[in-house]
């Protein structure tokens, strides 16, 4: 799921010790569970030489960002406006229908989250989405938003859906009725 296909503003986000910034989407259906594989953040800088940016996944929690649920490492954005690409630094598996937010944060200045020029569109497969609202505060937390007025931060989505795995007790009684039919056939043929 991405959005990194429609049309810039030229500008974004600032992230830095002032301001962290925040995007949700929500994961669509075909598979119970999903495993992220990475994120692509579209950013620029504007001179920075700290090297601190941070990008983390959350829970969602009633519309606003909630537990920190993994951590993701990536090149350091420097220079013109670039996608960059950001992997877990451990796995991390996302359910069918949740909402989860994307955050980016810096104690330093320099780093500008691109945002779309006005569209809510992205494409991807069906049910994942973007979030309406982009949410900002103080770093290394969010405070504000989700704020639908504002253009949404240009992010995408990498996950490969996960074999679905039947619960222990579907299993034994998979097992179970295929014995009884063995069994049958077993007598039948006697």
């Amino acid at each position: 799921m991405t959005n990194l296909g429609q049309p810039g503003s030229g500008t974004g986000y600032d992230v830095h010790g002032a301001q962290a910034v925040g995007m949700s989407f929500k994961v669509g259906g075909g598979h119970s569970a999903w495993n992220l594989d990475s994120l692509d953040l579209r950013f620029l800088t504007t001179g920075t030489t700290a090297h601190d940016l941070e990008v983390k996944l959350h829970a969602d929690a009633a519309g606003m960002i909630g537990a920190t649920l993994g951590y993701f490492t990536g090149p350091d954005p420097a220079g013109p406006t670039l996608d960059y690409t950001f992997t877990p630094n451990t796995p991390i598996t996302l359910k069918a229908g949740s909402s989860y937010w994307v955050t980016a944060t810096s104690l330093s200045s320099g780093y500008v989250w691109s945002s779309t020029a006005g569209s809510l569109l992205e494409t991807g497969d069906a049910g994942w989405s973007i979030g309406d609202g982009l949410a900002f505060g103080n770093s290394p937390g969010i405070d504000y938003g989700p704020n639908p007025a504002l253009p949404p931060a240009m992010f995408a989505v990498h996950a490969t859906g996960l074999p679905e795995v039947p619960e222990p007790a579907t299993a034994l009684m998979l097992a179970l009725t295929l014995a009884g039919i063995g069994c049958r056939r077993r007598r039948q043929i006697s």
